[in-house]
């Protein structure tokens, strides 16, 4: 099912609802989703294009790993569009725990000198 703001509240209400049961095994969604829904059991998150800022990016991987679980989110990531949020990207890995890529360092060093702007500081 998709999600989205071209949608009439009904028709969100009906995909959630639809989405939560397991009528609708996987949501396609846009920012509309990256915030306020308390969806249990959501493994994955697949962000096929950059947040607008790290807040937006944090609101969206926390649709994983809610209320203890884990899950698993997956970031295409645009060298030539997102040397921004690298720094703020590395900092948010470390801090989980994760490995941070040789890619993702070789981007940071390309962002302003190696560091976020004001959206992405973290």
């Amino acid at each position: 099912m998709a999600m989205h703001g071209d949608k009439t509240q009904q028709d969100r209400d009906k995909g959630l609802a639809d989405f939560v049961s397991g009528k609708s095994p996987l949501m396609f969604a846009t920012d509309v989703c990256a915030r306020g829904l308390d969806i249990k059991a959501v493994t994955h998150v697949i962000n096929y294009d950059m947040a607008r800022d790290v807040e937006g990016y944090i609101h969206r991987i926390g649709r994983t790993g809610r209320a203890g679980a884990s899950g698993v989110s997956i970031t295409y990531v645009n060298d030539a569009f997102d040397t921004d949020c690298a720094p703020a990207l590395i900092k948010i890995a470390k801090e989980a725990g994760q490995e941070v890529p040789e890619w993702l360092t070789k981007i940071a060093s390309k962002a302003k000198g190696g560091k976020s702007n004001k959206l992405w500081t973290y």
